[in-house]
């Protein structure tokens, strides 16, 4: 496979193997990794998968438990070693779960690094810091003024 920046269509096919829909292109740069979300028949739930163009291959990061909503929200660390995801418990409530970071070549299991039951609006963005060493969740403080 050549390296570098490669342009692509994602395209659908029919029961019988047809093209029924195809996208806009699509610009990637080979060496670099792709994450998306994914349901997964297995655990029945959506999955954070890594997809590396160089070597054609593709990693489950998340371990969402049978029957979850799974994977949300998800973010890039500044370096490109580690996502942030949120993971819900439920398909119907997006306010209990846990957000989680795992690394990008999947070393290490996910880690949960905060709870979203305790912050209101948790689907929102997920933002590092410029070093990549925090993460930040918008929500609100647990104080009444």
């Amino acid at each position: 496979m050549r390296q570098g920046i490669q342009h692509f269509r994602v395209a659908a096919r029919d029961g019988g193997g047809e093209v029924c829909a195809s996208s806009a292109g699509y610009v990637v740069d080979t060496t670099s990794r792709l994450a998306y979300r994914a349901y997964d028949v297995a655990s029945q739930a959506i999955q954070l998968f890594v997809y590396e163009p160089s070597n054609r291959t593709t990693r489950q990061l998340s371990a969402a438990p049978f029957g979850s909503a799974g994977v949300g929200e998800l973010t890039w660390s500044p370096n490109g070693r580690l996502l942030a995801y949120t993971q819900f418990v439920t398909p119907y409530d997006d306010q209990v779960g846990s957000t989680f970071v795992v690394r990008v070549d999947g070393s290490t299991p996910p880690v949960s690094v905060g709870d979203i039951a305790s912050r209101p609006n948790a689907t929102e963005d997920l933002i590092w810091s410029a070093a990549g060493d925090a993460l930040a969740f918008p929500g609100r403080v647990g104080f009444d003024y």
